[in-house]
């Protein structure tokens, strides 16, 4: 076993410590002084006996003399501990790029500073020992046949693909434990590019400084307005959108412009798929006005024809850069036949909401953007959404449990408008709707086909309950309507609404309002409308005073659910019926040289719920080229999975399934993908200074520090004195008898000096 503590004896002195205090020596010395006489003065004995008997009384008073005085030694020692200072260096590829203003790699500086912690330690400070690693996604410990100079390994450019600096601090507590971490010195440019990271580093970080290991970061790379880096580049972009055909699509993305200051920047989207020439849809030329800009921007695009597309954004400058990969960015369009778009305004995450949308997301027709205005957002509230959202691009328009005063004048103006040029709009039940919900006083109290009152619900005032219906609430339906239609036969229909589980109360829609296109399809016990239908210009309204559907679901009823509502949305909109179809699905479409993700196939029935086709043939191919038949398992009734393997080459892939229903129907679907051997270690040439300062600030409790390479002195300096503080000073006496050894040494030694003495005398024939 490895000794965790080196000693060193510093200073060592004899001590006495006499029994019964110095007072006693007196009578000792009276008592041996007599017993000495005695036997000077003994008679009967030759002269050379009565020497031999002195000398063996005075050795016997000289040993009781030592057990007296309890002489020891009291030593001084000092106690450092030891351990391990391991040093992280950064070999992924985006060492490569320019570091600081000499000119040099970030590799290149990071074995400047690799070699003046050598020159100043020789890899040991006090006892303990610089230990070596390098690391890119995963941690490795340095060559010991490489040590000290570390040549061969900085003899080679760094090839790590990715950077996880929170695996790096996880592994290293976990390999470096003989002897035990002290602190950690972390080089690199602290650049991210493990997406999602395995392990959050400030979380590491935060850890590792409850065990008072100090991580001392040392950037590498120019910070802020001193670079002298040339760069612009495409972020931001999504890698996959849906589309409907003819519908507006906004495309997001951002311009990282670093030193182009007054550049102009030329952006251009292109829109690419098989068999098809391509298409410019927007250009743009956008100016950097300082040394280090992100400029967001977006574009709106129509697709006119459904399809598979590829989305490329290019941004182009008349100067050199020194990273050009990173100018161009990817993104897929997937685009589809005569969907709805759905907005969806809501006050709180609630169950109505979460399962409302998961019965129409499972539908290849529809698509719901969600948008929630909380009420702790309040002091925020009315909120101007006329100009963040294109209420244009929506078919229909759900507003939940959401105050009218979340709304601003313009937001209602601009939705009502959108209502009565053609959109649904569904309104739900809720604390905040209706007239509790201020919507009397509203641009949009005129959509409502039942009379709005004053009386709003106060914040955090007690339920007005002459508002609310409380209790167990059972639905009927008062008339045929495809809405409510849930069995062909209206006997059956009706016991289908019997057997649904209850709402939990409701809301008191009151009377209806007396206009043409307003009915009442549902209601309770009592006749209280429960859903009642009405139109605004050339709009269709549909008032719903429930909120608590999602017991149907979670019932045991969740094709109920689904069809209640997906026959709703389609009454909104005006169509009568739901396509059946496959849809491909990749929660990545930008991939890397040998990923294996899975591809998850799922089947919609439609409107007439068919069942799945039982053969399915999924083809990938690479740029036109088949590559192999895919081979799916069954998930589920509705649910195929396969793995995509044999991402051997970059290039466009295309996944493309074909099946034949049972009455013969032919269904198709595919999806696209990219594969690339570029590194995102090379889109980013800026070293992410932020990233550190975060590592540091989580440290912060074990003084972590960032520094810079020309200040590593400093840092060593800085943990020779910590190393010293770790020095304990001890002080260990040692008495004659402590042990039972000496104790049992000093008794048999006086014992046998007093018993040869007796001996003596009895042979000799003295008292």
């Amino acid at each position: 076993m490895i000794n965790p503590f080196f000693s060193q004896r510093l200073l060592s002195q004899i001590s006495v410590e006499p029994l019964f205090g110095w007072l006693a020596w007196l009578p000792l010395a009276l008592v041996m002084l007599a017993s000495l006489w005695l036997t000077l003065t003994s008679t009967g004995v030759s002269r050379s006996g009565r020497w031999v008997l002195v000398l063996l009384r005075s050795a016997a008073m000289c040993v009781l003399l030592l057990g007296w005085l309890r002489p020891g030694v009291i030593t001084t020692t000092e106690r450092e501990s030891a351990g391990a200072i391991a040093v992280l260096m950064d070999r992924s590829e985006s060492m490569v790029l320019p570091g600081g203003a000499s000119g040099n790699s970030r590799w290149q500086e990071q074995q400047g500073v690799w070699d003046a912690i050598v020159a100043a330690t020789s890899l040991k400070i006090g006892e303990s020992q610089l230990v070596p690693y390098f690391y890119d996604q995963e941690l490795s410990r340095a060559s010991t046949e490489d040590l000290p100079a570390l040549s061969a390994t900085y003899g080679k450019l760094p090839r790590g693909k990715l950077t996880d600096l929170g695996q790096a601090l996880s592994e290293l507590g976990r390999q470096q434990v003989e002897p035990p971490l002290r602190a950690v010195i972390l080089m690199g440019d602290a650049t991210q590019t493990q997406l999602p990271p395995r392990v959050d580093a400030t979380v590491v970080a935060r850890q590792m400084a409850q065990l008072d290991q100090p991580i001392l970061v040392v950037g590498l790379g120019v910070r802020g307005e001193k670079s002298q880096l040339r760069d612009v580049a495409i972020e931001g972009l999504p890698e996959s959108f849906s589309a409907f055909v003819k519908k507006e699509l906004n495309v997001p993305l951002v311009i990282r412009a670093l030193g182009m200051q007054n550049q102009p920047i030329n952006l251009q989207l292109k829109l690419r798929s098989s068999g098809k020439p391509d298409q410019i849809l927007a250009s743009r030329t956008v100016l950097a006005t300082g040394p280090a800009e992100q400029l967001p921007l977006e574009f709106k695009i129509v697709v006119p024809d459904a399809g598979e597309y590829l989305l490329e954004a290019t941004a182009t400058v008349d100067t050199q850069e020194q990273v050009e990969s990173n100018n161009k960015a990817i993104s897929f369009v997937s685009v589809r036949e005569g969907g709805v778009n759905i907005l969806y305004l809501e006050g709180q995450l609630r169950a109505e909401q979460a399962f409302l949308k998961r019965s129409l997301d499972e539908s290849l027709d529809f698509q719901i953007s969600p948008y929630y205005l909380p009420e702790k957002d309040r002091q925020k509230w009315p909120v101007d959404l006329s100009r963040t959202i294109d209420f244009d691009r929506f078919d229909a328009i759900i507003i939940g449990d959401l105050d009218a005063g979340a709304l601003s004048p313009q937001t209602q103006q601009r939705l009502r408008r959108r209502v009565e040029m053609g959109a649904g709009l569904l309104l739900l039940g809720g604390y905040h709707t209706y007239s509790l919900g201020g919507y009397a006083r509203s641009e949009l109290a005129s959509l409502f086909p039942v009379e709005l009152n004053l009386r709003s619900q106060a914040w955090g005032a007690p339920v007005d309950e002459t508002q609310h219906i409380l209790g167990d609430v059972k639905l009927r339906p008062t008339r045929p309507n495809p809405i409510t239609s849930l069995a062909g036969d209206p006997l059956d229909n009706a016991r289908q609404w019997e057997s649904l589980k209850p709402l939990q109360g409701m809301n008191r829609l009151g009377r209806v309002v007396a206009k043409p296109g307003v009915q009442v399809l549902l209601e309770d016990a009592e006749g209280e409308p429960a859903l009642v239908t009405g139109e605004a210009g050339r709009g269709r309204v549909l008032a719903f005073a429930g909120d608590t559907t999602w017991r149907w679901w979670l019932g045991g009823q969740k094709k109920v659910h689904q069809q209640f509502w997906r026959q709703a949305m389609l009454w909104l909109i005006r169509r009568d019926t739901l396509n059946e179809g496959f849809r491909l699905d990749l929660q990545r479409r930008r991939l890397a040289l040998g990923d294996t993700p899975p591809l998850s196939v799922e089947w919609f029935g439609g409107s007439e719920n068919k069942a799945m086709p039982s053969e399915v043939k999924i083809e990938l191919s690479c740029e036109g080229r088949w590559l192999q038949n895919l081979v799916s398992t069954k998930q589920s009734e509705s649910m195929l999975q396969a793995t995509l393997a044999g991402l051997e080459a970059p290039g466009l892939y295309r996944a493309a399934l074909t099946a034949t229903g049972a009455d013969g129907t032919p269904y198709e679907a595919d999806i696209a993908f990219v594969v690339r051997d570029e590194s995102v270690e090379l889109e980013n040439p800026s070293a992410d200074w932020q990233m550190m300062a975060n590592i540091v600030s989580a440290n912060a409790a074990a003084e972590g520090q960032l520094v810079l390479p020309e200040e590593i002195g400093q840092a060593l300096g800085w943990l020779r004195e910590r190393q010293d503080a770790t020095k304990v000073t001890t002080i260990e006496k040692r008495r004659l008898g402590d042990a039972a050894w000496d104790a049992w040494l000093y008794l048999v030694l006086f014992c046998a000096l007093m018993s040869v003495e007796w001996g003596l005398r009895k042979a000799w024939q003295l008292p």
